[in-house]
């Protein structure tokens, strides 16, 4: 054994030399292999943390979600009838306000129940964790638990943190613990920076009175399953205390819609796997990761092939060399080995350069995708198991790139290698023809590459050229929350007004109003619409609503399809009044005039109110609004809420997040405006997933392409070399330039049908894995197709022309001593 270790030692000596001489080669090579892997990793890593990383906690394989969010009062009745097996665990998330020493600082805080971090198995690395006595209104003060990161930022990492008092939203609170830095809660991605008792939430929140209604779906409920009780066995056990919690709903509330009572009858105990925490961003990131992890693969597998193409004209040069090892007595396999060892060497030296590019390619995909947006946070770096599959990757690059050199070396005639000359075109036939193959697969995969590219870009021309119904330019936003400065629902409704005059009186400002969400009306703010008169089309409907102040349509240019805004006289003590958009009225009424009917805002607290106005449809977030909208006053509002400010401006005027701070300051410094941008941005966010794959499609097709071109010019060029003397003496005995021209770049041209003929099984089948990324366009494009095959055939050509103009211009006499 030892004898055999100091052989491979050995011949790793005699591979590194050799890669230390030819620093080109070397150098090349490893620029390549660090590319595709590192490129490859970074989409692996995001796909990785996204789609199959665990949630940091002991044991996250028996931690299930409920299949919907409950009221205060059915969480307690849940808890208190499951038994003591199952650990039923509740948050919600919400931006709150704290006050430090250090200042002040608007931030995501998670209310959880008392056994939260006990269920969990997660233990603070300071102080102690909420529990369950912290849960509750009795009047104790309340507590806080200090994300890692936030108590770094905030307090800089000092123990004196512990027992610190606090201000949230003006409510004092008393700091206990700090959690451990890898927990950030169960909504994966997301970075609450507080842990707060659910008990504190109607303190944080004044007017707020629907902690004990049954009906107000607020809490979401996870489940810790015991380790032996299988989950169909689970809900099976709980399906009856889940009915029973029901219909103490339905005894407990009063009179709803009927839409709502059978959808409540109806609904059964379903457990979903929450091992990975409940995750925004996989239905939306996990199929398009998927695509980019193909695309990755084949801008890998496209530079293998360039180096293995690499590998294999060395081994023309080295062939000599590898002649005299079997002369004076070298085995087959210790020559495989050289050259395993050589493009083994290179993945590896690849490896470790990859590792920079994979954490560079990582953060210009969260950043392409908008993935740092929406309070995300999303690790860039490579994980235990990424950083695994990175180093598979350059191994397996490494084996492919060696595979065709060592089979030439395996090949090679010891008697027939000595007698011929090793740089004969006859001599490297073999070569040749594995090149040609290899330059063929390139021109293949980056033909694929470009028509997926060709797709998403016209999938993305179709998205943002959709009509969105409202205006976006020249229009400023921001938001405030008075409930940071403890406002009630009165008091609010005053701030709004003073900050609507204010910035209303500012030289370049057009026009100004706020609502709640704007025209992106979130699925979780939701009412039912029941009319009251009986010639109505339809007994009710649910839709997204908002709430809205005066001149709201008029500040972000939806017209008003029938009817009136609302305005100044639409006050707290006056009648309710509601304005509908055009497919709701459709539904409720078909053709008939719905102003002034009146209808039941079915919500808590319940309301009647009168139809004033009728909107015009728009688009949201870049596709059609396939739910019925609603719109009430923030006057009529029964609780605070965050509100966002629209400010139309003049053409050639530019507010900046300065001046909207200033303003704001001037007239409530109690209240701070925060998430400051223009409604152009907000909006292309919406369109950034779509965005992100047209670009990165576009870059990898274009790299692809690139990689491609450099292969087919060294295959031409080197081919073009081997028959330097051919040429000298065809052109000898009066063979023109443009004949010489012709035999390399017909060469070219069968290298580009093999490709052409190779990438229709590789379009057909690859282009089905991205189909269901496509907005309204369908994979057969004939205009994207020509189009990516003309840029391929044009840069091939182009690829080919310059050997073959520089074989044109050779001086003959130096041509015919060439050897």
């Amino acid at each position: 054994m030892p004898a055999r270790i100091d052989v491979l030692l050995r011949e790793l000596a005699v591979t590194l030399r050799g890669l230390r001489r030819d620093r080109t080669f070397t150098l090349v090579s490893v620029a390549l292999l660090a590319l595709g892997i590192g490129l490859t990793s970074a989409v692996v890593s995001l796909l990785w943390r996204i789609a199959y990383a665990q949630l940091p906690i002991p044991d996250p394989s028996h931690l299930y979600t409920l299949n919907t969010r409950v009221g205060t009062p059915t969480y307690r009745y849940l808890a208190a009838h499951l038994g003591a097996g199952p650990k039923l665990i509740a948050r919600h998330d919400e931006r709150v306000n704290i006050e430090t020493a250090e200042g002040s600082r608007h931030l995501d805080a998670d209310f959880v129940s008392g056994n939260y971090f006990g269920a969990l198995g997660v233990r603070p690395v300071l102080g102690r964790a909420v529990e369950p006595s912290d849960d509750s209104r009795s009047g104790r003060q309340f507590v806080a638990v200090l994300a890692y990161g936030f108590w770094q930022q905030a307090f800089g990492g000092q123990i004196s943190a512990l027992g610190a008092p606090v201000r949230i939203n003006g409510v004092p609170f008393r700091v206990i613990g700090i959690a451990p830095p890898h927990f950030t809660g169960l909504i994966a991605a997301r970075n609450p920076q507080l842990y707060l008792p659910v008990a504190a939430f109607p303190a944080l929140n004044p007017g707020w009175d629907a902690f004990n209604k049954w009906s107000v779906h607020w809490l979401d409920i996870f489940v810790r399953t015991p380790p032996n009780l299988p989950v169909a066995s689970a809900e099976a056990q709980w399906a009856p205390v889940y009915r029973d919690a029901v219909r103490q709903e339905l005894a407990n509330e009063g009179p709803q819609s009927q839409q709502y009572l059978r959808k409540l009858r109806h609904e059964k105990l379903s457990l979903t796997p929450a091992q990975q925490g409940v995750h925004w961003m996989l239905s939306g990131w996990k199929n398009p990761l998927r695509v980019l992890l193909w695309m990755a693969l084949s801008v890998l597998l496209l530079v293998t092939i360039n180096v293995a193409g690499l590998a294999v004209v060395r081994s023309v040069k080295q062939r000599h060399e590898m002649l005299i090892r079997y002369a004076v007595g070298a085995s087959r396999a210790a020559v495989v080995r050289l050259y395993f060892a050589q493009t083994m060497a290179l993945a590896l030296l690849a490896g470790l350069a990859a590792i920079l590019v994979a954490r560079w390619g990582a953060k210009a995909l969260v950043y392409l995708g908008g993935l740092h947006l929406h309070g995300t946070a999303l690790p860039v770096g490579l994980g235990a198991s990424a950083l695994g599959l990175h180093w598979a990757a350059a191994i397996i690059a490494g084996l492919l790139a060696g595979m065709l050199p060592a089979w030439h070396a395996a090949r090679m005639s010891l008697a027939g290698g000595l007698s011929e000359g090793a740089t004969t075109h006859s001599a490297s036939r073999s070569h040749t023809r594995s090149r040609r193959i290899l330059a063929a697969a390139q021109i293949a995969l980056s033909l694929v590459l470009l028509i997926a590219a060709g797709l998403f870009a016209q999938a993305l021309y179709k998205l943002v050229s959709v009509p969105l119904g409202f205006n976006p330019r020249h229009l400023m936003l921001f938001s405030v929350d008075p409930k940071i400065s403890g406002a009630t629902a009165q008091s609010a409704t005053t701030l709004f007004q003073r900050i609507d005059q204010r910035v209303r009186s500012t030289p370049g400002v057009a026009n100004v109003s706020y609502g709640t969400s704007g025209p992106f009306p979130q699925a979780v703010n939701t009412a039912v619409v029941i009319p009251t008169t009986p010639d109505a089309k339809s007994k009710h409907q649910r839709g997204f609503r908002s709430f809205i102040g005066p001149g709201y349509f008029r500040t972000l240019g939806i017209p008003m399809a029938a009817g009136r805004e609302f305005n100044q006289r639409d006050r707290a003590n006056t009648p309710g009044v509601v304005i509908i958009d055009q497919t709701m009225a459709k539904k409720l009424y078909g053709d008939a005039n719905p102003i002034g009917k009146t209808v039941t805002i079915g919500v808590t607290p319940k309301r009647l109110a009168t139809i004033v106005g009728v909107v015009a449809d728009y688009n949201i977030s870049w596709t059609r609004a396939h739910s019925p909208l609603l719109y009430t006053p923030v006057s009529q509002a029964s609780g605070l809420q965050e509100m966002t400010f629209y400010v139309r401006t003049a053409p050639n005027v530019q507010l900046s997040a300065r001046d909207i701070r200033e303003l704001i300051q001037h007239e409530a410094p109690e209240t701070p405006a925060f998430d400051i941008g223009s409604m152009g941005a907000s909006t292309a966010g919406f369109a950034s997933g779509q965005r992100a794959m047209a670009l990165l499609t576009g870059a990898f097709a274009g790299l692809a392409l690139l990689i491609a071109l450099v292969g087919i010019y060294g295959v031409i060029a080197y081919s073009a070399s081997l028959r330097t003397v051919e040429f000298g003496v065809r052109v000898a005995v009066g063979a023109e330039p443009r004949h010489i021209r012709a035999l390399i770049l017909r060469e070219a041209g069968w290298i580009l049908l093999g490709g052409l003929i190779l990438a229709v099984p590789l379009a057909f089948f690859g282009l089905q894995t991205i189909r269901t990324q496509m907005f309204a366009v369908s994979i057969d494009r004939i205009g994207v197709y020509i189009a990516a095959t003309a840029l391929v055939i044009g840069c091939t050509l182009l690829a080919a022309l310059i050997p073959a103009r520089r074989a044109t211009r050779m001086n003959v006499q130096a041509a015919l001593r060439h050897e």
